[in-house]
């Protein structure tokens, strides 16, 4: 919501571009679900950085409620990032990648035809119980055994929240907001999430859910 920070990271961005340093240029994540800015406000920013960085994808990150909500977002979208967290929607740990599953598919058809890739997912492994969703070292670890399962085998591009720990977040998020890393805060790996790294997979547990 401060538009003089939003000027100077917008230049930084555009920079980046122009000096052949990233792939994508996403403009923002989050900013319309905590009312920071309107839907016009970031697509006039979008369009802005597509005017000075002809040829990179140019994106905006939301969850796929906010996107949903605002298909003019994914309109002005190069490629569709949608965030998706079963764990703030209180759902159980079981029910989880189904949960996803229908939400990609939703943001699949919205898209209509533009890559879809999932910006943000995670679950947070201590924290306060949210509906059935529950905060605990075999929920995240199991959640990101699944997750990863699940997007190998529907060949679905990902960012997972988060790489370590970060106890400032609590400040707005409450206590789980210090959880969501698959390393700890000292850089430690999390019991269980090894699996992932030594190459276990759960696809058909993913599937039929």
């Amino acid at each position: 919501s401060d538009a003089a920070a939003n000027e100077l990271e917008l230049a930084g961005l555009i920079a980046a571009g122009q000096a052949g340093e990233a792939e994508m240029l996403i403009v923002g994540s989050e900013a319309i679900l905590r009312n920071d800015l309107s839907a016009s406000a970031v697509i006039a920013l979008m369009n802005r950085v597509k005017a000075a960085v002809p040829g990179v994808p140019v994106a905006y990150a939301d969850t796929y409620a906010t996107l949903l909500a605002h298909p003019e977002l994914i309109t002005a979208s190069d490629v569709v990032l949608v965030n998706y967290y079963p764990y703030w929607e209180g759902v159980d740990v079981g029910s989880a990648m189904a949960y996803v599953h229908t939400r990609h598919q939703q943001a699949l058809a919205a898209a209509q035809g533009k890559a879809v890739i999932v910006a943000e997912t995670g679950w947070p492994s201590a924290g306060n119980t949210i509906g059935s969703a529950v905060p605990s070292a075999d929920n995240a670890s199991a959640y990101f055994l699944n997750f990863v399962s699940w997007a190998r085998a529907n060949n679905v591009g990902y960012f997972y929240f988060e790489g370590l720990d970060e106890a400032w977040k609590a400040v707005n998020e409450g206590p789980q907001g210090a959880y969501w890393g698959v390393w700890d805060k000292d850089g430690d790996l999390k019991n269980g999430m090894s699996t992932v790294f030594d190459g276990s997979d759960q696809t058909a547990t993913a599937i039929a859910a």
